[in-house]
């Protein structure tokens, strides 16, 4: 009976088995060991696939070290907690170990992803490629990926006899390779950042230009991220006032069939900025990207011809407020120029929340929107906050902003008092009141601080509401709060020409494509372009163009 006792005391899953020396029985250190290194493996795949293009990083202590280290030392600390349970509690450790396992079983699998450079909605699109090229039904991105999550658990499952039988070694190997992760995220860190450079979020008003004259004519060019036509002027919920926007559509050229370059911030906004048409940008390092034409040529956007780059060729300042592309990297010789990219705020948790959404069912804890919003909030307070010196540097010829809403999903107008009137709304309506409030601001503050300046003001998207990729990614009680019932998806864009001395309406009736507005631009600065009717006569002879990846034309 003692033998048997012993036997069955002896198959009992206990992690204490980790602590196995002599110093380590005393102090723990091997089962600190093992939890640093299973703290490394839930921290590193979000970071990783951060750091993986090194595109976005432009400041390393704010975006790397500082979310690493908070990270790193509350997972640490929630997984000895649990390790030490395990200790204590022996008639649960069965279940905490399935648990944690399950945990760990997520985080690897992120983790093998994060090392190769893919994200799980990389693979589920090579999944769906591969159904495709066999002749099977497509099966879209997001049951593929419940699917493979199903197919990971069962796997578990079957294997969880062996796991609680050596639980000790499954725990360590994923503490492996957790250690070995870390320190792939610090190398690859180190060899895509040049920390000998400063950050490139901004550069303030040089003092020398702002005593510049002001610039005769000048251009406002700005892009409101997924802002959509057909949500605005087509099929606007009766309850969305938009006073602001209204009455600048009254007074402006206006295209009732415009579509942007592409589907992505990624690809239309070099397209909107080289005026050539790009089929996929490809992240190569710190403010670097390639761009690829339709004949598969590869192509150094900061080293290209821009709109930027052939204003300041022909003496012409420019000034940039931007957001998503490191612009200040992209375009050093353009000041003053504000960029925040979308990882310029630590956000470790939405990555360590986003791991485990892909369990179906768990969206309803892990409350994506919100958390994505604090992110995108404290953006959109950064953008708001410099506008008014972008407003008023008045030599710059060409002031191009790029606003990071009403993109959605889980971005609120919350930051703005004015606009708490909207509550009620779906979210994207929100941010449209946000819009509105930005409008009015924009033309308000142009008439009082450019006096006797002929000045043309561009208010365009750089793609439409994709409503299509939401149903895919987010649940249905979700996809309602943030869109409504209105699930329709069209490839239209608003953009709106006013010359700030006219107030007369145009319509743009033919469906036109936004890459041209660059050249448009250049004309106005020109003298080729001066009022309204010359602006409906410009558009009449451009090259209509399908955005990519989108066959048919605008209002069809």
């Amino acid at each position: 009976m003692a033998r048997a006792e012993e036997k069955a005391q002896a198959e009992k899953p206990h992690l204490s088995a980790a602590v196995s020396s002599p110093i380590g029985k005393r102090i723990g250190l091997e089962n600190i060991g093992l939890s640093l290194g299973l703290a490394l493996l839930v921290v590193s795949p979000p970071l990783l696939q951060i750091v993986t293009g090194g595109y976005f990083v432009f400041d390393a202590m704010n975006a790397f070290v500082l979310p690493h280290v908070k990270g790193f030392i509350v997972v640490f600390l929630a997984i000895h907690g649990v390790t030490l349970i395990c200790r204590k509690a022996t008639a649960n450790s069965k279940i905490l170990v399935i648990l944690l396992g399950a945990v760990m079983l997520v985080f690897l699998c992120r983790g093998f992803l994060a090392t190769a450079a893919l994200s799980p909605h990389d693979l589920s699109q090579k999944l769906q490629d591969l159904l495709a090229f066999l002749g099977m039904q497509s099966i879209d991105l997001t049951t593929l990926r419940r699917l493979t999550v199903i197919g990971l658990f069962g796997l578990f499952l079957l294997l969880s006899p062996i796991l609680l039988r050596s639980s000790s070694r499954v725990l360590r190997a994923c503490a492996a390779f957790g250690w070995a992760l870390g320190f792939i995220t610090i190398f690859r860190f180190y060899t895509v950042v040049d920390m000998r450079d400063e950050p490139v979020a901004t550069r303030a008003l040089p003092a020398l230009k702002a005593a510049a004259p002001p610039a005769a004519r000048r251009v406002v060019w700005v892009i409101f991220d997924e802002f959509d036509y057909g949500r605005i002027f087509e099929r606007r919920n009766p309850k969305l006032v938009l006073p602001n926007l209204d009455r600048l559509a009254a007074q402006s050229v206006t295209a009732m069939n415009a579509v942007s370059p592409a589907s992505s911030t990624g690809i239309s906004i070099p397209s909107l900025i080289t005026g050539t048409q790009v089929f996929e940008s490809i992240p190569v390092g710190p403010a670097r990207l390639m761009l690829k034409s339709g004949d598969g040529t590869l192509a150094d956007w900061a080293s290209g011809p821009t709109v930027f780059s052939r204003l300041l060729a022909s003496g012409h300042a420019v000034s940039i407020l931007g957001f998503y592309h490191p612009y200040c990297g992209l375009f050093p010789f353009v000041e003053p120029c504000i960029s925040r990219p979308p990882h310029a705020y630590p956000a470790w948790w939405w990555g360590i929340w986003r791991a485990l959404a892909v369990i179906p069912g768990l969206h309803l804890i892990t409350r994506r929107s919100e958390l994505n919003s604090q992110e995108q909030q404290a953006i959109t307070d950064v953008q708001l906050q410099h506008l008014d010196t972008h407003l008023d540097y008045a030599p710059a010829a060409l002031s191009f902003l790029h606003f990071n809403f009403p993109h959605l999903p889980g971005r609120r107008s919350n930051g703005i008092t004015l606009v708490e009137g909207g509550k009620s709304l779906p979210g994207y309506d929100q941010n449209v009141l946000m819009v509105d409030w930005t409008l009015g601001k924009i033309v308000e503050r142009l008439a009082v601080a450019s006096q006797g300046q002929d000045i043309l003001l561009i208010i365009s998207s750089d793609h439409w509401l994709r409503v299509n990729a939401l149903v895919q990614n987010l649940p249905p009680e979700e996809l309602v709060r943030e869109v409504g019932e209105d699930r329709k998806e069209m490839h239209k864009v608003p953009l709106m020409i006013r010359r700030l001395r006219e107030t007369s309406p145009h319509v743009i009736s033919q469906p036109i494509n936004t890459i041209h507005t660059g050249r448009l631009i250049e004309d106005f600065l020109a003298g080729r372009v001066s009022d309204h009717s010359d602006i409906v006569a410009w558009w009449q002879y451009t090259q209509y163009m399908p955005p990519s990846g989108v066959e048919r034309p605008a209002g069809k």
